[in-house]
């Protein structure tokens, strides 16, 4: 699992302060409060580690002088200057299909994760945002999820320390974390992508000697030196004139339903908002809500000893998507691709591949029925661009399948969705399974979520 970065900012209404965690949509204000949505992680966001440097600088002089005084040449310190360096950090889950994809996924019985002929993982790296050659500064270096992140704009820094710009491209960025060819694999793909930037405090100590001089470099987090013989002002001397990049900041937004003006219940996760009163469904967007276009499979319980719960799908319907499988006679074909948290990144996989190659029939009900069952609705969690990216690796999949022989080295042309919608289908949980009305999968549950967030 990825770690979990706080960041800390300010209420727009109150301006108390409020620590959400990266990737929150909605947050409550503990003092005035509100009901925000929270918008931007589309964005390259920028943060600040905040961190008391005034008291530190002289444990980073002590520390220094504990390292000269291991040297023969006798040497003293001039400066010591702090340094905010940028770097990128990129989160998100990728999937990966393997070469030999000879499984035949039944839609039948259970889904049988050992059969999965695809690779899943939870993605976390950082690298600097900067170029300084001969510096052995690869990464954070911590966990960022010790760490409180603050929002940053120009100015924030300039009274602590300097600030290095962010010098590498965003695209060049994306090339380092996922790889050079990530446009155009036609068998993996990453979801839930979010690329920020952290500025890091570094400290630079400038010693001079009898015969030479250098700099020490000091990770001002880890309180430990990086580099012991850097060049003299290596960081003063690389600092470019200028001032850092402004990324975009995340933006606040009243949670009201943009229909009737009811006041939308705060859930965090979620990425689809349901109005308790018009029951109509808001996908989180750049600029606000925009409307989801819901609907409800609904049937009724088996018995009494199951329990009844609607996990909502986006269905994609894409033209000549049967051709691309080389089938003729067939227009459209849909994607279903599970929009509820799932914790098994293959189970979400197979999820959507079996039911997109059983093309269940459907029997809809609009959401604006008034005996709408919300207490048995699962949140969506899983935005519709994400669900395109996962709809192209199914498609992959089923290809294969369907021509077992070929081999694709380019990503085909995207998929031509026409319409996509949100859709909540009917599950039976029992015991430790979970089990669709519509096709007889079943899957432990545990595969879908943690016992935690099982319970009501």
């Amino acid at each position: 699992m990825p770690s979990r970065v706080f960041i800390s900012t300010e209420c727009t209404q109150c301006g108390g302060i409020l620590n959400l965690e990266e990737g929150t949509n909605a947050i409550h204000c503990p003092y005035c409060s509100a009901s925000f949505l929270v918008t931007g992680y589309d964005k390259v966001l920028s943060y600040y580690i905040p961190k008391n440097l005034d008291e530190r600088h002289t444990f980073a002089k002590s520390l220094a002088y504990r390292h000269l005084r291991t040297l023969t040449e006798r040497c003293r310190i001039k400066e010591i200057n702090l340094f905010y360096l940028p770097f990128y950090r990129l989160r998100g889950k990728t999937f990966e299909l393997e070469t030999d994809l000879g499984t035949d996924f039944s839609h039948s019985g259970s889904l049988d994760l050992r059969q999965a002929k695809v690779k899943t993982r939870y993605l976390e790296k950082s690298f600097p945002a900067t170029h300084l050659e001969g510096l052995k500064i690869y990464s954070l270096g911590v966990r960022t999820s010790v760490l409180k992140l603050n929002l940053f704009k120009k100015g924030t820094l300039k009274e602590k320390g300097n600030v290095y710009p962010a010098t590498m491209g965003i695209d060049k960025a994306m090339e380092r974390g996922l790889g050079v060819n990530y446009k155009d694999a036609p068998d993996h793909c990453v979801i839930s992508k979010i690329l920020s930037i952290v500025y890091a405090p570094f400290w630079e100590v400038n010693v001079l000697g009898i015969d030479s001089s250098f700099s020490i470099i000091i990770d001002a987090l880890g309180e430990t030196i990086i580099d012991s013989s850097a060049p003299f002002q290596f960081l003063t001397a690389h600092l470019k004139e200028g001032d850092a990049r402004d990324f975009p900041r995340i933006s606040f937004h009243t949670l009201q339903c943009p229909n009737c003006g009811w006041d939308i219940a705060v859930k965090p996760e979620q990425c689809v908002f349901l109005c308790d009163k018009c029951h109509r469904a808001w996908e989180s967007g750049s600029e606000g809500f925009q409307e989801a276009g819901g609907a409800i499979v609904r049937v009724q319980p088996i018995d009494d000893s199951s329990i009844l719960k609607y996990y909502p799908f986006w269905i994609l319907s894409v033209r000549d998507g049967y051709k691309m499988l080389g089938e003729e006679g067939k227009d459209v074909l849909k994607f279903f691709i599970p929009a509820f948290k799932v914790r098994n990144l293959t189970a979400l996989y197979l999820l959507a591949t079996s039911f997109t190659n059983a093309q269940p029939e459907l029997d809809l009900t609009p959401l604006t029925d008034d005996d709408l069952p919300s207490s048995q609705m699962e949140g969506a969690v899983v935005r519709w661009d994400d669900a395109q990216e996962l709809a192209e690796l199914v498609l992959c999949s089923l290809a294969s399948h369907a021509h077992p022989g070929s081999a694709q080295d380019k990503k085909p042309v995207p998929p031509d969705i026409t319409s996509r919608q949100l859709v909540w289908l009917p599950f039976f949980e029992k015991g430790m399974y979970l089990r669709d009305s519509l096709l007889n999968i079943g899957i432990l549950k545990g595969k879908i979520r943690s016992p935690k967030l099982s319970a009501r």
